[in-house]
């Protein structure tokens, strides 16, 4: 099951900002250890490459999309199979993180690259996650 903690309010407001640089969102909170979980990031734009990192991990990256395509040179190792994009139709770059622990706590930026104007925005997502039992 993936938890998709979106509020409606708060992504109309987005898609409605969606020109604007630094985009922020709330605290994402899971009950428990070994959840999927979905890290929202959507623009009503079309986005042609996004890179998901989170803080901490140095030059690596948690993902990277361009060119069409998963890029995996950079990834950090602890994301490795666990995670992908939602689809990348109609702007949405949404993370998908399978079987999140205490350990992917952190904050997440997303950040994108809008076609038609060709300017990166991001969007910062603080994710929290309980130790696990």
């Amino acid at each position: 099951m993936v938890y998709d903690i979106n509020l409606l309010i708060l992504i109309r407001h987005i898609n409605q900002k969606s020109k604007l640089n630094g985009l922020s969102m709330s605290v994402i909170s899971l009950s428990e250890s070994g959840q999927d979980v979905a890290l929202p990031c959507r623009v009503t734009n079309k986005i042609t490459a996004v890179e998901w990192s989170r803080a901490g991990l140095g030059q690596k990256n948690v993902f990277l999309y361009q060119d069409g395509r998963f890029v995996p040179n950079n990834q950090h190792p602890s994301y490795k199979n666990r995670v992908a994009l939602r689809g990348m139709k109609g702007g949405d770059a949404s993370l998908i993180l399978k079987k999140a622990t205490t350990a992917d706590s952190g904050t997440y930026k997303c950040l994108f690259k809008i076609a038609e104007t060709r300017s990166w925005k991001n969007i910062t997502i603080n994710l929290r996650i309980p130790p696990g039992e």
